[in-house]
């Protein structure tokens, strides 16, 4: 097998990695702050499960920046090795956090630690069975896992979609119609769904891609942009004006009103608005006249994004299994707030370990199948 050999420069985005790491704090911020009396941390807390639609936006950017990059380098984009690429960053981790977290509940007789439960997480299903029968299929510390699943669904169709979008030559406006369309389509199914009844349980939407596209096609777009450099025509500062707005606009929203309308499972505009929050800020920190994305690109902050994938695959685990039973033993007060320090710096630790001793190694032959370099290893 002949390998590729690039020897160019890297596409790298470094204020990217930075907001991944934003994006995983979202989520972590959800899963161990309770209720909240600041309105600010509240709201922070309320919108976290968010963090999971910027890492898609974010993903769907990047295989369009890179599989754009690798086709005009190439001629063409070679499909296996975008699977081999996927595999051997994604099934590593995975499988062993699996292993590991699986055992321990099942050593406890922990609920739910069956072997049709593992075998839902291994084949990636985790997320359909959820969404679309009334069990509950999670395991032990494995909640967090169906996205994974998710985006391993959107991988199968994501690289023909943007080779679909190459292969248009240029004719941005009919790439985008369809991309629009697609978008609608998937609005009206949430529509139909959700106000005839058919949600199966109160996931159906959430864990279900097809009907909640709105941020994956949102990132393709904003990778369209890119690539055209179209994004350029309109002043950085707009970009993060729109952000800000919409995120002011929401918080006052809410404050007001409550976070019913905005629920991640039964909101009929909530993906829209986080589709154009999301490609709004991305967009601003694609700029290098922004001040957010030079915050971004320093080097603690891209590097902690730089293991986000390790950050999210373990911070479930870490951070809500290991901080109580640390409080307990210094006997401290449990609190959220300690909760939140403890498992944030243990998270951190566990997954820099998990990066330079064992995602590394599999990084490192990952890039034997790159054709554009990105981040290095």
């Amino acid at each position: 097998m002949t390998h590729p050999v690039d020897t160019g420069p890297r596409l790298y985005f470094p204020a990217l990695d930075g907001l991944r790491f934003l994006a995983f704090l979202l989520v972590f911020a959800r899963h161990t702050l309770g209720p909240q009396d600041n309105s600010m941390v509240a709201f922070a807390v309320e919108f976290g499960w968010s963090g999971v639609d910027l890492f898609f936006l974010l993903s769907s950017f990047l295989f369009f920046a890179m599989l754009s990059a690798e086709n005009d380098k190439n001629g063409q984009i070679n499909f296996r090795f975008f699977y081999l690429r996927r595999i051997l960053r994604i099934i590593p981790l995975y499988f062993l956090y699996i292993a590991i977290v699986w055992s321990i509940g099942y050593a406890y007789g922990t609920p739910g630690n069956t072997i049709w439960s593992l075998l839902a997480y291994l084949t990636f299903t985790i997320n359909l069975l959820w969404g679309w029968t009334s069990e509950r299929w999670s395991f032990f510390m494995g909640n967090h896992l169906w996205t994974i699943a998710y985006e391993e669904q959107i991988y199968l169709v994501l690289p023909f979609i943007i080779a679909a979008i190459i292969g248009t030559k240029g004719r941005l406006k009919i790439a985008l119609a369809a991309l629009l369309v697609a978008a609608c389509i998937s609005a009206w199914l949430r529509w139909y769904i959700t106000s005839h009844g058919l949600m199966v349980s109160e996931n159906t939407v959430y864990m279900t891609p097809f009907l909640r596209a709105e941020t994956v096609i949102a990132g393709i777009i904003c990778g369209m942009a890119w690539a055209s450099d179209i994004y350029k025509r309109v002043p950085s500062w707009v970009y993060g004006i729109v952000t800000l707005l919409i995120i002011v606009s929401l918080w006052l929203y809410t404050r007001e009103y409550g976070f019913s309308q905005f629920n991640h499972r039964n909101g009929l505009i909530v993906y829209p608005i986080l589709a154009l929050l999301f490609s709004a800020l991305l967009l601003y920190c694609l700029s290098e006249e922004s001040y957010l994305a030079r915050i971004l690109a320093l080097g603690p902050i891209a590097y902690l994004g730089k293991i986000s994938y390790g950050l999210y695959i373990w911070h479930f685990f870490i951070a809500r299994w290991i901080p109580p039973r640390v409080a307990k033993y210094f006997e401290l007060d449990v609190t959220y707030g300690l909760m939140f320090v403890i498992g944030l710096v243990l998270t951190i630790l566990v997954a820099a370990a998990s990066y330079h001793l064992y995602e590394r190694r599999f990084i490192r032959l990952k890039d034997r199948f790159t054709f554009v370099r990105n981040r290095p290893a």
